[in-house]
């Protein structure tokens, strides 16, 4: 047997029990849908992801999988590689089935935030088809604290519902996505819950604090530390209640919401779209004729459908007023692409540039 599940047991304790059921339940989906795939667990040694990986162990052993953990490295900190090799070889004791350490160069794009997010991801990523899972689905340790931070985020940046949605659990429409969150109906309070039931000690990253060593660029808290640790402490005492579940709740819904008119626009852009020679070709006046949010959702699907994927709300606007609102103006300037309408037949193009 291996540790995790002697210290997990047939039966967990209270403080363990909720994460445990949670990943044993979400186990029996995945193995549903994808029996032969190994799991796959993103562990950086903090509660969230601690407890996920050794629950994950114990599952996911119990039900015939083996069990991968990847703990990405990020340099930020001179102790980070020591503690990242401290929590490969806990988890190697936990009994995961291959435990390694993957090491990340940080760029600056997007903030330190986000950079360090994307490294992660990529990290995992390769780390992944280096353990030979490249076709596995990547499991992650977000809470319903992490989902209301990332709404709170969404709608200071002015976000529309794409964005509000949130975060996937990861079976959505019967399907294994790229990343599972199996842990987005708990609270962090659960996952140090389980730790300490576990016996086990996790790493408190002071990277993750609002007063830490990490900053912005103008020496500024990072974002969603200072939400965390101000911003919804402050909204839980002016609401006289904690706003974490209500912004989760509404995540759901904007989840919904979104995948509702995503299919509506995937309709229309069948309607009125045809690709030609690497380029696409819209019917603008039939597109004209429906609601605002629905044109610039199908203006950015036809985007990526030729490559344009960082179209923002900016870019939208304008190739929307090519729609809308064209009075002769000229072609419109996409981040590696561009977009013009036809005076004569009223036809618009998107089209991806050589510079890519």
């Amino acid at each position: 047997m291996k540790k995790a599940s002697e210290l997990v047991g047939a039966t967990p304790s209270a403080q363990v029990r909720p994460v445990s059921l949670a990943l044993r339940r979400t186990v029996a989906t995945f193995d549903a849908l994808a029996p032969s795939l190994p799991i796959v667990v993103g562990c950086s040694g903090g509660a969230d992801s601690l407890a996920l990986a050794t629950c994950l162990i114990d599952a996911g052993s119990r039900a015939g999988h083996d069990v991968y953990t990847i703990t990405v490295d990020h340099g930020i900190r001179p102790e980070s590689t020591a503690e990242a090799e401290e929590v490969v070889r806990k988890l190697t004791w936990l009994g995961a089935d291959k435990a390694v350490r993957e090491q990340v160069q940080v760029g600056s794009a997007g903030g330190p935030e986000a950079a360090a997010r994307d490294a992660r991801y990529e990290g995992l990523a390769r780390a992944a088809a280096q353990l030979s899972a490249a076709g596995a689905p990547i499991w992650l340790g977000h809470t319903l604290d992490d989902q209301a931070e990332g709404v709170l985020l969404s709608l200071a940046r002015g976000s529309g519902t794409h964005s509000l949605a949130g975060m996937r659990q990861g079976f959505e429409g019967g399907h294994v996505h790229s990343r599972i969150r199996p842990l987005l109906g708990l609270r962090r309070a659960d996952t140090e819950a389980c730790c300490n039931g576990l016996g086990l000690q996790y790493v408190v990253d002071p990277s993750n604090k609002a007063d830490g060593p990490w900053k912005t660029a103008d020496g500024q808290a990072l974002r969603r530390a200072a939400l965390r640790e101000r911003a919804l402490p402050a909204l839980a005492q002016a609401l006289g209640k904690d706003a974490a579940p209500a912004l989760a709740k509404s995540a759901v819904l904007a989840r919904q919401d979104d995948e509702a008119l995503e299919a509506v626009a995937q309709t229309i852009l069948a309607e009125v779209a045809t690709e030609k020679d690497g380029q696409i070709l819209l019917q603008a006046k039939a597109l004209a004729s429906h609601l605002p949010a629905l044109r610039r959702r199908v203006l950015r699907l036809a985007g990526a459908r030729v490559g344009l994927t960082e179209l923002t709300a900016t870019h939208l606007q304008a190739l929307d007023a090519l729609v809308s609102d064209w009075h002769g103006q000229g072609p419109v300037d996409l981040p590696a692409g561009q977009a013009l309408r036809e005076a004569k037949t009223g036809r618009m193009w998107l089209r991806a540039t050589s510079e890519r």
